[in-house]
């Protein structure tokens, strides 16, 4: 698995496409975690997103269904809210970390996200 997972698509500020991804074992197989925990920043400022704490617990809760492995995030307008007020676009990041038992014995792993947000002129704060 990569450390960060860089999506193709960029996002528009204050939409809340959903953004989808398996949770695998090491030898590639689906699994459904015991915990799921995500932290969502601006990758320039570190400031997080979208009144979230850090490391907030996701597991079918805060907008993701994780279903056999499959996690489906349905982020919020204020997920992807531009942090800075300069024209372009900004990089943000969303940390996911997870636990789940191997035959009693309790693994660890994480993978980032990230994805450019696109700051459009005329969308208010």
């Amino acid at each position: 698995m990569t450390t960060r997972l860089m999506l193709s698509e960029e996002v528009v500020e204050r939409t809340n496409r959903a953004i989808t991804f398996t949770i695998a074992d090491p030898e590639g197989a689906p699994l459904q975690p015991d915990t799921l925990k995500l932290t969502l920043y601006d990758a320039q400022s570190g400031e997080l997103l979208g009144s979230r704490p850090a490391q907030q617990d996701v597991l079918n809760a805060n907008g993701v269904d994780v279903t056999s492995g499959v996690v489906v995030w349905q982020p919020t307008p204020e997920d992807n809210a531009v942090v800075r007020t300069r024209p372009g676009r900004e990089l943000h990041v969303a940390l996911w970390e997870w636990t789940w038992d191997d035959s009693g014995t309790e693994r660890f792993e994480k993978q980032e996200i990230a994805f450019y947000v696109v700051n459009l002129a005329y969308v208010p704060a």
